[in-house]
């Protein structure tokens, strides 16, 4: 499974963010963003999405109020679901299925998660530095079942629900007043099925019922169709009216624009700039008037002054036609001035232009160059191939550079995996004999162990051996001393003597002797007594030391039987210590501290055989990748070389055309750049050689007038005057000429000035009535009244002009939409008819009673089947057969239940006994994986993981020289290592027998330093070859790491993430 991209409507401090499929590939992911930017509550969003917002807490509720929303995009076997949950507390799930339909809850747990718990999940797959530190979320009876159930090789899954459910099993198969359990429902439905056994005589009526029914749910479904057929082209219909709406306004307000302005069909060019033109000479001539009327006040009064010149009188008229042109003449020299100002601007702008175009360009040539529509419509069709075949070209060729960049990294990968296969030692046997000698190893050590308590027992038993044969040494002897009673019968004797005495001395001294026979008499008797007893005493402890004796004996047996077979179980075991000495050792017998030291070196042969197998398998797999590339890689070469060919003959074929132009240095890209240049250049001298034709104009008829006014000079004998000085010596001579002819003859000479000056003032204002003449015919021409209107009117000119031209694109876009000028014009009706909001409604409506349409028909659909089944079942008769054997069948099950029940008890004490040899056998294959995994994650100071005996839920690691540490005792970064080593050894195994997941993890390598952080890096390169890898981080110097260790790294930033829309 991997994440394809996400949408968050509302979550935590996220509001409509979005991670598309550009931005989370395979391989390992850097999603970088600063504090608070989001990046926890993206990942508990993820979780919470798969199940359920409650278990994420305060992180699901939306900061700005509002239900937490969103969904995610999961790709499986190439298949696409939509998986979004919403609402309140732990929200709804919808999965959208790949073909359309929808699913729910159910399909989520066991398709797309695999039955994967939310603690395993948190804790394995989507895990932050918090849940990274605490060990004891590692030892959770339900983590703890999958990390064993790896390490017997079944599938995580069984062996956690074994674990779990086997105490449990016993109550989920049956309990005697309970419904749900398996062999309870059997028992129900046996029940049910007797009831519809007795029914099934009355159904022949029913069938054609059913038939009548069928029909007329055939039609109901015809008639739904249609309607929902209508009802679709209703809604393409409103569809596009909608579209229309906004462009149809548009278009509307344009027309009534257009209306409000008056109809200009023609107007003018340049006509604002002409009538300030013809306003400004207008000023002119009118302040010439004004100046003339003034001069003949002021020759009137000069004239009584001025003495008489009569050349000057004789030139008079002369000076005054030089005196009228005067005004002309300056006009025209001020117009030279600014001819030539503007003629040196457009030359220099035309040089400029020219030499934009490069060196060799002049003005015959630029005017000589053909740059007609065709052949720039020509140059832009080739620049336009050449760009193409330049873009193919650059993607051709980044293509080669990462094929060629995938060959080189196959082949270095290959490389490196060749160099470890190599160098690791050489195994003394295949797995089968290092498994033989671990078979052989623990016989040998239970065989050292039974030897040592035979040796121990011999001794105990020589020791009471020993101890027998002392008892029955005193046992003799007092038996002997019990046979030695003669001092007693001596006394005895004495006293029978004594008493004979005593009789005796009766005759001689019969007191005395009477009392010397008594005593003897009864001294005898005593002893008797005394002795008859001692007899039997002894008698007695005879009988009692034969009876110890005889169980002394029996005992002296037993214990030499003992020592014989404990002699032949020690013989035996020495010579199994032997026989696994000479196959372990090659010689000596083995020792007991000697077992371990063997045991750890047999271990690291079998873990050595594995880890070649893994690098066969991995350089097998290389193998076909590197051949993969290497056909793409050609492949890739030559589509370049195809490319490179057709952008040489288009080349070549775009310097023949050059050629053909005179044409040097081109390029393509600069082509059309170049030929619009020359035509901007091409206009600058046609304006330039208007001008020059305007300036040879002025400048002949002002040095016309100045050649007049010096020949009059030479005349009047006042010298040549100077060019510059001409109109202010015609000022001076007319100046010069009234004063004489005032001297001359007061009044005549004053009415002749007076009359001149009134000529000249009539020539102004013939001037100004040209002017004014000039503006009517322009006004005329605009079909204004004043000078306003006609600005007025060029101003709704251009207005009009404008929304004629927006009018037109909007028309066009109408009949994009509508697809004929017909359909535009029914459109055009119903939008006229009918208002937004009306057909909002009828398209919500409409698209409401479409998805109410469909489930009518999928609900006539389920009816008809049901309908068309149990027709068919009672066409077929045999209903009630089968009833019948399905009452068997369930009779069998219950019984198979009934036995699986008994099973249950037995499987719950054989688990826990598998489980106990396990873990006294050999480590979890998960533990194998990790203590692959340890040792570039700690820069090789650790190179296994492992659980003692006896605390299976307890970590420790250990040092290549042997030594071994203990979780507690590592520091934080370390122990944050390791337990980093074993979740993904137990999420790489999770995906090797279920199904691949995303690996998400947020920050997790704050606490390592530079060499460990390049080494978890390459441990998730490593990881996320077969599974996608997304790391959250904030902080710069993780991310210039991965960008150096890990090949092919995707960085996205979550400040520059797009945010789209929920429809994209």
């Amino acid at each position: 499974m991997r994440l394809m991209g996400l949408y968050i409507y509302n979550y935590g401090i996220l509001t409509d963010f979005a991670l598309t499929d550009n931005q989370l590939t395979g391989g390992v992911s850097i999603i970088f963003g600063l504090n608070e930017a989001g990046k926890s509550t993206l990942l508990s969003f993820i979780r919470g999405v798969l199940f359920g917002f409650k278990t994420e807490g305060n992180l699901a509720k939306p900061v700005r109020g509002g239900e937490a929303r969103g969904y995610l995009l999961l790709e499986d076997d190439g298949e696409v679901y939509r998986v979004e949950r919403g609402g309140k507390g732990n929200g709804k799930v919808v999965v959208e299925l790949p073909g359309g339909g929808r699913a729910g809850e159910e399909l989520l747990k066991t398709r797309l998660l695999r039955g994967l718990s939310p603690v395993l999940f948190k804790n394995v797959f989507a895990f932050g530095l918090d849940e990274l530190r605490r060990l004891e979320e590692l030892e959770r009876d339900e983590i703890s079942a999958y990390i064993y159930g790896a390490g017997t090789g079944t599938s995580p899954r069984r062996l956690a629900d074994a674990a779990a459910a086997l105490e449990k099993s016993a109550g989920e198969l049956y309990k005697p007043r309970g419904r749900t359990p398996r062999l309870n429902k059997l028992m129900l439905e046996l029940e049910e099925l007797d009831r519809k056994i007795r029914e099934l005589e009355q159904q022949p009526e029913r069938y054609f019922k059913l038939l009548e029914e069928q029909r007329r749910l055939e039609r109901d479904r015809d008639r739904l169709r249609e309607l929902q057929s209508q009802r679709r082209a209703r809604l393409r219909r409103l569809d596009y009216l909608l579209k229309a709406r906004a462009p149809w306004n548009d278009l509307r307000q344009c027309l009534a624009q257009m209306g409000r302005l008056p109809a200009i069909p023609d107007f003018p060019e340049r006509g604002t700039e002409r009538l300030g033109e013809l306003e400004a000479g207008l000023d002119a001539k009118q302040e010439e008037v004004l100046n003339r009327s003034g001069q003949t006040q002021a020759l009137r009064k000069k004239l009584a002054s001025m003495a008489v010149e009569e050349q000057i009188i004789a030139a008079a008229h002369v000076i005054d036609e030089f005196d009228k042109e005067r005004s002309l003449y300056l006009e025209k020299k001020q117009s030279l001035i600014e001819l030539v100002a503007r003629m040196a601007e457009m030359e220099r702008t035309a040089r400029e232009r020219m030499a934009m175009l490069g060196p060799g360009w002049d003005e015959a040539r630029v005017l000589a160059l053909d740059i007609s529509l065709a052949e720039r419509r020509r140059v832009e069709d080739t620049a336009a191939q050449s760009a193409a075949l330049e873009q193919q070209q650059a993607i051709a060729a980044n293509r080669l550079t990462g094929c060629r960049k995938e060959y080189d990294r196959f082949r270095l990968e290959r490389e490196s995996t060749t160099g470890l296969l190599a160098g690791l030692p050489p195994a003394s046997g295949g797995q089968v004999e290092i498994e033989e000698k671990m078979e052989l190893l623990d016989r040998a050590a239970a065989e050292l162990e039974q030897l040592n308590h035979a040796q121990e027992l011999k001794d105990i038993q020589q020791n009471r051996l020993q101890e027998i044969y002392h008892r029955m040494e005193r046992n003799l002897s007092q038996q002997k001393k019990a046979g030695r009673n003669k001092g007693l019968v001596a006394a005895v004797m004495a006293a029978v003597l004594l008493g004979c005495l005593g009789i005796w001395m009766i005759y001689a001294d019969w007191p005395y002797g009477l009392w010397v026979g008594g005593v003897g008499l009864g001294a005898a008797v005593l002893l008797a007594g005394l002795y008859l007893m001692q007899v039997k005493q002894r008698r007695d402890r005879l009988q009692e030391l034969s009876a110890e004796a005889g169980e002394l004996a029996k005992t002296r047996e037993n214990l030499a039987g003992a020592l014989e077979r404990l002699d032949r179980s020690i013989k035996a075991a020495s010579e199994q210590l032997s026989r696994a000495g000479a196959v372990l050792k090659g010689g000596e017998k083995l020792q007991r501290e000697e077992i371990p030291v063997l045991r750890r070196r047999v271990m690291e042969e079998r873990d050595s055989l594995r880890s070649k197998a893994e690098l066969a398998a991995r350089l097998e797999t290389i193998e076909k990748d590197l051949a993969a590339a290497g056909r793409e890689l050609r492949q890739a070469e030559t589509e370049l070389e195809q490319i490179t060919g057709n952008l040489r003959r288009l080349q070549r074929e775009w310097e023949k055309w050059l050629a053909g132009k005179g044409l040097t240095g081109l390029t393509l890209s600069g082509a059309a750049d170049f030929l619009s240049l020359a035509e901007k250049a091409a206009d600058e001298l046609k304006k330039l050689r208007l001008e020059r034709q305007a300036a040879e104009q002025t400048r002949r008829y002002t040095t016309d007038y100045e050649d007049r006014v010096n020949r009059l000079a030479e005349t009047l004998g006042r010298g040549l005057v100077p060019r510059e000085e001409v109109a202010g010596r015609v000022a001076g001579m007319v100046e010069y000429l009234r004063e004489q002819q005032q001297m001359k003859a007061e009044l005549d000479r004053c009415h002749e000035d007076l009359e001149l000056a009134l000529a000249g003032q009539k020539t102004a204002a013939a001037g100004l009535q040209m002017v004014r003449a000039k503006i009517k015919e322009l006004l005329d021409l605009g079909g204004a009244i004043d000078n306003e209107d006609f600005r007025n009117r060029a101003a709704a000119h251009r207005e009009r002009k404008e929304l004629a031209g927006k009018a037109e694109n909007l028309r066009g876009h109408l009949l994009n939409i509508a697809g004929s000028a017909a359909e535009l014009a029914e459109l055009e009706r119903e939008l006229e008819q009918t208002k937004k909001s009306s057909h909002e409604e009828e398209y919500d409506g409409i698209k409401a009673a479409l998805a109410s349409g469909e489930q009518q028909l999928a609900a006539l659909g389920d009816e008809l089947a049901a309908l068309k089944q149990e027709m068919k079942t009672l066409e077929s008769g045999e209903e009630l057969a089968r009833a019948r054997q399905k009452r068997e069948m369930l009779r069998e099950s219950l019984a198979t239940g009934a036995r699986e029940w008994q099973v249950a008890v037995l499987c719950s004490t054989l688990l826990d006994l598998a489980r106990e040899k396990h873990e006294r056998d050999r480590q979890p294959a998960v533990l194998a994986h990790a203590s692959q995994l340890i040792s570039p994650l700690t820069a090789r100071r650790y190179n296994r993981v492992l659980s003692p005996v006896g605390s299976p839920s307890a970590l420790e690691v250990e040092e290549p020289g042997g030594r071994r540490v203990g979780a507690p005792a590592l520091s934080r970064g370390a122990a944050s290592q390791l337990y980093l080593a074993v979740r993904l050894a137990l999420a790489c195994h999770f995906c090797s027998v279920a199904a691949p997941m995303p690996i998400i993890l947020d920050d997790i390598m704050v606490d390592f330093d530079i060499r460990r952080l390049h080494g978890s890096l390459q441990v998730l390169d490593q990881v996320a070859r077969g599974r996608q890898v997304l790391l959250f981080t904030c902080h710069n110097h993780i991310v210039e790491a991965a960008k150096e260790i890990v090949p092919g790294l995707n960085l996205v930033f979550m400040d520059g993430v797009k945010k789209l829309a929920p429809s994209q």
